[in-house]
């Protein structure tokens, strides 16, 4: 069928919606058809106003979330939906099921582990038979986590002819939350997902292949690798779960990471001779951790933090930066580095540039795909982009490189 449009930008008015109106805008293919789309049609036309500025014949499609007539004409209207629009639990829920329903690819950025399985519970059979490919956690969540241990996993098969054991994950990042993202957390806790995300298999459904599911951390120590105080990486509940799932389907995809694959995921904070700042730091994210049960706090944060359509300043996004070091170990005891890095804010440049490059990959390149036409379903990164995803990273300024080998 002949769709009118090739991507779908959803959630366009928002704060990081904005910035996919503008990066596809400057990058996507001259000849590529899209629209924006969102619940509010006069917050759309201002976007179209502020940002394409009659540049470009762009089409405004007004959707609710909870209409699942109009999100379904949408949907039809479509090859690839991209979705920035969160809390993803209050207003993602029914675009994702009609996608999966339509056979219609998507790529969001939500972090919301629970809202993704309550979703893949009802309709990931429906995504198989219908072809579409669904790939949530399209942003920084987990986007370099995901692919960094996916590379590291192809070297220890193809180039060492062996399997992978386990990967540390350390992150090092300059950045800050934009208002959506701060909203989603605290509805997490709210809704109770954040009890749920605690389960290391919450995006396995079958009995777990290949993977070991180890418990979250929250110990500081020193790293004697890199001589420095590592804490629990705030985003590590998420990341850690979508390679236990990339690590599960690649057993199901005949491309076994290993037979027991492990990811523990870390912040580099603070210098060996000055354990202070990790130890402050660990012990706010475990008082946030137990704040964010309760009401009275939550409402604190709202009336305290950014609203919604609110983030850092160009100048912050910019002078931001993130770095992870990749720590792959194969079963035979022999370690290789990788370093997946980019200039940018972590959460709001860097972010635009995973989810934009996810849903183009998509709309241009799927034959490319890992799987092929016929690969569908709720996937990851990794088991739904995977190299074509890296290339197309490495092109916009993003290194994944692999080192000491």
């Amino acid at each position: 069928m002949i769709k009118k449009y090739d991507v779908v930008l959803y959630g366009a008015s928002g704060f990081t919606g904005k910035q996919t109106v503008a990066y596809f805008l400057k990058h996507a293919p001259s000849d590529l058809k899209w629209a924006i789309a969102g619940r509010n049609e006069s917050k759309l036309r201002a976007v179209s106003k502020e940002i394409i500025k009659g540049t470009r014949d762009i089409d405004t499609i007004q959707a609710g979330s909870e209409d699942v007539t109009s999100l379904r004409r949408l949907v039809q209207s479509t090859r690839v939906v991209l979705t920035t629009a969160g809390p993803f639990r209050l207003y993602g829920k029914n675009l994702m099921e009609c996608c999966a329903e339509e056979g219609v690819d998507y790529v969001d950025i939500t972090g919301e582990t629970a809202f993704v399985r309550a979703v893949m519970d009802t309709h990931e059979e429906k995504a198989q038979r219908s072809g579409a490919k669904i790939i949530p956690f399209s942003g920084f969540d987990s986007v370099p986590s995901d692919l960094a241990v996916f590379a590291i996993a192809e070297y220890f098969r193809e180039i060492r002819e062996t399997k992978l054991d386990s990967v540390r994950g350390i992150y090092t990042i300059k950045g800050s939350f934009n208002g959506g993202t701060l909203l989603s957390m605290l509805h997490m806790f709210e809704s109770g997902d954040w009890k749920l995300m605690k389960d290391p298999a919450i995006l396995i459904r079958e009995t777990p292949k290949g993977v070991k599911l180890i418990s979250d951390s929250f110990d500081t120590v020193l790293d004697k690798t890199i001589n420095r105080w590592i804490t629990p990486f705030l985003m590590s509940m998420i990341n850690t779960r979508v390679v236990n799932r990339s690590a599960h389907l690649s057993s199901s995809f005949g491309t076994s990471y290993g037979p027991n694959v492990s990811y523990t995921e870390h912040h580099n904070f603070s210098e060996w001779w000055n354990p202070l700042p990790a130890y402050v730091y660990s012990t706010a994210f475990r008082a946030f951790q137990s704040l964010g049960t309760l009401a009275a706090f939550r409402d604190l944060i709202r009336n305290l933090g950014p609203s919604a359509s609110e983030g850092p300043s160009e100048e912050s996004m910019n002078t931001g930066y993130f770095k992870l070091d990749a720590i792959g170990k194969g079963i035979s005891g022999e370690e290789v580095h990788l370093e997946f890095s980019g200039n940018g804010d972590p959460g709001n440049r860097a972010t635009t540039i995973f989810l934009c490059e996810s849903a183009l990959a998509l709309a241009t390149q799927r034959k490319k795909l890992p799987g092929g036409e016929l690969r569908s379903g709720f996937l990851t990164p990794a088991m739904g982009l995977g190299h074509v995803l890296m290339d197309r990273l490495k092109q916009k300024n993003i290194t994944i490189s692999l080192k000491g080998h």
